[in-house]
C-alpha cells in the first residue's frame, strides 16, 4: 500500500467538524478519505 497526499486540519473553535472536512476534500478535489481526530468536540460540532 503506498500512502497518498497528507493533510492536517486545525479547526477553530465554533467550526463545524463535518462541513469543514467536506468543504476541504472539495476544494482538494478529495473522493476517498481517511481521517483522524485529536483533541475534544463540543457539542453540535
Amino acid at each position: 500500500m503506498k500512502l497518498g497526499r497528507t493533510f492536517v486540519l486545525r479547526l477553530e473553535d465554533g467550526e463545524l467538524v463535518k462541513q469543514t472536512v467536506e468543504a476541504f476534500a472539495k476544494e482538494h478535489g478529495i473522493e476517498c478519505a481517511y481521517f483522524q481526530m485529536e483533541g475534544a468536540v463540543k457539542a453540535g460540532s
